[in-house]
């Protein structure tokens, strides 16, 4: 049986090597990719596009109503062609491309004045219970480890969810009513990258 097996197991690797040669499926399965199909840069710099939603653009920096300057939260523009504002993505672990374990989200802006660097990190909204992500918040503390995953129910290629984890359970990243980004589990939104700027890894 051994051997009618061999040559259906050689034409089948031929055929999946003419599809998808082997860099384009070791990217494909080892490393994030962005909605062109190409692996992300370690440390490159991306529009997140948030999919399927009712309206709305890329992903941006705003200011929260009633509060002040900074910290900066994050949220969704509200003009469905604007791609938002550039991120920049990196990971702790040494590889040129960014792969799938934590990852590390950083707001690229010269001209704000709020606390550098401008990682992403979680907040809670003591009125609602809410926990949003904001940057530049005068704590002397480090990016909150977020990490990205592909769907459970994996339709789209290039799409992806985010998510954080602590010590009792993981909840995805959504957008609330009011545009903000936020570990909102019931929205299991996906997002798509958008290349920002020609890429130049900063990861050897």
């Amino acid at each position: 049986m051994a051997t009618f097996l061999q040559p259906a197991i050689a034409i089948t690797a031929l055929l999946l090597l003419q599809l998808f040669p082997l860099p384009t499926m070791a990217a494909s399965f080892a490393f994030i990719t962005d909605e062109e199909g190409e692996p992300l840069l370690n440390g490159g710099t991306y529009y997140i596009i948030p999919q399927r939603t009712a309206d709305g653009g890329g992903l941006t920096v705003a200011q929260k109503p009633q509060t002040s300057a900074c910290p900066l939260f994050i949220a969704q523009e509200k003009d469905g062609s604007s791609n938002g504002h550039p991120f920049k993505l990196t990971s702790p672990i040494s590889s040129k491309y960014l792969p799938f374990g934590p990852t590390e989200f950083y707001v690229i802006d010269d001209t704000t004045t709020c606390t550098k660097p401008l990682a992403w990190r979680l907040t809670t909204d003591n009125a609602t219970g809410h926990i949003y992500v904001a940057a530049g918040t005068t704590e002397s503390l480090g990016p909150s480890a977020f990490s990205i995953t592909v769907p459970f129910n994996y339709v789209q290629p290039d799409e992806y969810q985010i998510f954080h984890c602590d010590n009792v359970l993981c909840k995805l990243a959504g957008i609330f009513e009011n545009g903000l980004l936020g570990m909102n589990h019931d929205v299991k939104l996906a997002f798509r990258f958008r290349k920002a700027f020609t890429q130049t890894s900063q990861v050897m």
